[in-house]
């Protein structure tokens, strides 16, 4: 039996097809049409089904009539990706992004303005402390927004383990090694990333004093 595909991986392959065709008119329309399914109902939104479905991994596909929590945790990176891509026209992901880095080492960047920095570190806590998906989903969408809007996009986002974190907090899994929820490890490594950086720049700072 072949080895199942990591959720990341097939994200990947999907980010791959979109991030090297940017110039093509079927991509053009592609990334439009998955920022127009936000926040609609999968039926209203057709015209992302053949990209999507045809793309998939049997094993990855439902026979319900709704979204597996794969299928979820996917179109919501896809619809995140197209989102940050906006109005780029360089890729904003690339097969180079760190694959060690999750999404608070991106957002990490917005604490450098010290003005803001009180005003985001609420967005950010507001995002992990969420005690729902559909909560968790929208902060996080707020977050992407306002880290493109600050930084225009030009800040690297590893899309495909976002999509395995997505996934991992949509079903619910639980991390038997570290005997918690996953949601639990999730807001202490995203935490740790986003607040560490001030300090790690505090440090280069002191040593640059010191030359």
């Amino acid at each position: 039996m072949a080895e199942r595909i990591g959720l990341s991986q097939v994200t990947e392959y999907l980010l791959h097809q979109l991030s090297h065709s940017l110039d093509k008119p079927a991509t053009k329309a592609r990334l439009a049409n998955l920022r127009h399914s936000i926040g609609r109902e999968l039926s209203q939104s057709v015209e992302i089904w053949p990209f999507l479905f045809e793309n998939l991994p049997d094993d990855y596909l439902g026979q319900s009539a709704t979204l597996t929590d794969q299928e979820e945790a996917i179109l919501l990176t896809l619809q995140l990706y197209a989102l940050y891509q906006q109005g780029k026209d360089q890729a904003v992901w690339t097969e180079e992004v760190d694959r060690r880095k999750n999404f608070g080492h991106s957002l990490a960047y917005l604490r450098r303005n010290e003005e803001n920095k009180v005003a985001t570190d609420r967005r950010f806590n507001a995002m992990i402390t969420a005690t729902t998906y559909e909560e968790f989903k929208y902060h996080l969408r707020q977050m992407l927004q306002l880290l493109k809007s600050k930084t225009k996009a030009e800040v690297p986002v590893n899309f495909g383990g976002l999509s395995r974190d997505i996934y991992n907090i949509k079903a619910d899994r639980y991390d038997f090694k570290h005997d918690r929820p996953y949601i639990e490890g999730l807001r202490l490594s995203w935490s740790k990333a986003y607040y560490s950086y001030q300090s790690k720049e505090a440090d280069k700072e002191k040593e640059t004093d010191n030359d």
